[in-house]
Parts: structure tokens; C-alpha cells; sequence
């Protein structure tokens, strides 16, 4: 297939370079670059939903298992009382599974490249979006920040005892990851602006 695109790619070129053929050889080259797209689109995005689908299992799983333990096992204490932390962390890695299926439905030649902007690894994203959904959840927790959306309360009672709203909250957090990296961004640069007014 290589060998394929390189004669195609050296015709163009030919084309391109040696005649007075400039606008067809470029005509010729989005072809080329259409039917590539085409034909290896779906291969490479598959590879990194797969990729993506492992790392967050390998977070995921864990931190279910831990939370389970915890909410059997243990009566009372630190643990018992944040352990909602833990759900909405396997529901963010699992947000950041769906996000990329839901943000890039078709791929474009470019894109084939650098899937992700940012160039983040999918064991790196995880945790990046891990760490912050968990700093959305400490505003909820220390009542910095709450939402309530119909019967939906994120204060920290709530939070604390339905581990549905924790994984629902994971969950969203994960699939709009870019949304949170920016209101994380701007709840800390207003914190520490009033740490400096005050």
C-alpha cells in the first residue's frame, strides 16, 4: 500500500513539477489525500479509540473495585466519606473514552497525523481528566460551586451519599474535558486574584 501511495504520490509530483500542469496536480494530490483519508481514516481512528478504551479501563476498573470495597467494608472514617471521589474518577475515565467518539466523527487528512491537539498520550489523558474532575469535585465537596440542574444537587451531602450523581458527574466531566481544563483554569485564576486583592 506504501509503494501504492509513493508511485501515485511521484506521478503528481511529476505532473506538478515538470510540466505546466500546476492546478492539475493539485486536483490530483486532494484526490490522493481524499482517497487515503478514505481508506485509513477509520483503521487509525479505531487504533486509538482502542487504545483509549484500554487506559481507561485500567483507571476505571480500580477505582470501581476500590469504591465497591469501600462501600461494603468499611463502616465509617475518611475513606468511607469520600468515597464518591472515587466513582466519579471511573466515570470521568470513562467520559474521556466517549469524548473522542463523540468530538471526531470524521477525520480529515490532517488529523490523521495528530489525532489530539494537545499530543497527549491515552494513559496521560486519563489521568489529566482524572485529576480534573476531582478538582471540580473538592469545589462541590467545600461548597466553593454548586449545581442544580432539576433534582440534581451537587452539594456535598448529595454528593456524598448517591454515587450515581458522582459517576453521572464523572461521566459529563470526562465527555466535555476541554470545557473543564478552561472553568478549572478560570475558577483558580479568580481564587488566587482574590487571594491577592484580599
Amino acid at each position: 500500500m506504501l509503494d501504492e501511495y509513493l508511485k501515485k504520490l511521484a506521478g503528481i509530483a511529476v505532473v506538478g513539477l515538470e510540466g505546466p500542469h500546476t492546478t492539475l496536480a493539485k486536483l490530483a494530490l486532494n484526490e490522493l489525500r481524499s482517497e487515503f483519508t478514505a481508506q485509513q481514516a477509520g483503521r487509525i481512528k479505531n487504533i486509538y479509540v482502542r487504545g483509549l478504551g484500554a487506559a481507561a479501563t485500567t483507571a476505571a476498573v480500580p477505582l470501581l473495585l476500590l469504591y465497591a470495597f469501600i462501600a461494603k467494608e468499611v463502616g465509617s472514617g475518611w475513606w468511607y466519606d469520600h468515597r464518591a471521589f472515587l466513582i466519579a474518577a471511573a466515570g470521568a475515565a470513562i467520559g474521556t473514552w466517549l469524548s473522542f467518539s463523540i468530538r471526531r466523527v470524521n477525520l480529515s487528512f490532517t488529523d490523521l497525523g495528530i489525532l489530539e491537539e494537545d499530543l497527549l498520550d491515552p494513559s496521560v489523558r486519563i489521568i489529566f481528566v482524572i485529576a480534573l474532575t476531582l478538582t471540580a469535585c473538592l469545589l462541590f465537596w467545600t461548597g466553593v460551586m454548586n449545581i442544580q440542574i432539576g433534582d440534581l444537587k451537587t452539594n456535598a451531602a448529595e454528593f456524598m451519599q448517591r454515587g450515581s450523581i458522582a459517576m453521572l458527574l464523572g461521566v459529563f466531566f470526562g465527555i466535555s474535558e476541554r470545557a473543564l481544563a478552561t472553568a478549572i483554569s478560570g475558577r483558580a485564576t479568580a481564587f488566587v486574584r482574590g487571594v491577592g486583592g484580599g
